[in-house]
């Protein structure tokens, strides 16, 4: 699921309605963008007025290519861009492109609103991987997610996002979310402060 080959989460600066890239992960050969850009030009401007997450399917279409906030590279083929709301506000949009063209399932949009929701817009999904869980009376998906806080309010975020996981309430419609557990957390000082978590979810189909 996601099979991501890049993220990206665009902050918004709501007093100059323009967006930046706060924080990546991409293939090496892929270039983010730099610098700010006005709201109203941009790819991602959908997600944040309509709050709504966005599927875009071809992003080889030259439309898609000259927009200003989008990577530059080759291999991106579709992207799911999802609203991050704190407090009623909007602080931005997470963007994760796969290689190729791909049809995001109800899954991966619920698990991205959900991870955009706790991460507090401060986090970058660095890798997902999901396997099928069955027991006698359930079915269901497990998931382990890998996240990155880089910077000292991120940081923050990373921690509070620890502290609060085990007890957040998700709201996944159609799933229930039987287990959800920190299982690797990494600090590192240099360059700047980064905290890695590796959380694991377990995912019930709800009947």
């Amino acid at each position: 699921m996601l099979e991501a080959r890049a993220c990206v989460f665009y902050l918004l600066d709501t007093t100059t309605r323009r967006l930046r890239c706060a924080a990546s992960s991409a293939a090496p050969e892929l270039q983010v963008p730099e610098g700010e850009f006005d709201l109203e030009g941009c790819l991602f401007a959908s997600p944040v007025h309509t709050r709504r997450q966005i599927w875009f399917q071809n992003l080889c279409s030259p439309e898609f290519l000259e927009m200003p906030d989008m990577p530059r590279g080759a291999g991106l083929g579709s992207v799911l861009s999802t609203p991050v709301v704190f407090e009623n506000d909007v602080l931005g949009v997470l963007a994760v492109f796969s290689a190729g063209t791909h049809r995001f399932d109800n899954d991966e949009k619920r698990l991205c609103a959900a991870l955009a929701g706790l991460a507090g817009g401060k986090g970058t999904l660095l890798s997902h991987d999901e396997t099928a869980w069955a027991s006698i009376t359930f079915s269901g998906t497990r998931h382990c997610v890998v996240m990155e806080f880089c910077g000292i309010d991120a940081v923050a975020c990373g921690e509070d996002l620890i502290e609060r996981l085990p007890d957040h309430e998700f709201a996944i419609p159609g799933q229930l979310v039987a287990d959800a557990t920190v299982v690797l957390v990494q600090h590192n000082a240099l360059p700047e402060p980064c905290l890695e978590v590796e959380v694991q979810l377990l995912l019930l189909e709800d009947a």
